[in-house]
């Protein structure tokens, strides 16, 4: 999992997608759907 929002990462090390994209020899899972948050107390729905 990965997240643009740095406010949630930790350390300044972190730069989000760049950094976990840069990794080259590791196999990286496949994409297979895509949440997002909806308005509204923990709720989500796919996109």
């Amino acid at each position: 999992m990965v997240i643009e929002q740095h406010a949630w990462a930790n350390g300044e090390f972190w730069t989000g997608n760049i950094d976990a994209n840069a990794l080259t020899g590791v196999a990286k899972p496949r994409v297979l759907g895509h949440w997002d948050w909806i308005d509204g107390p923990g709720r989500c729905a796919p996109r």
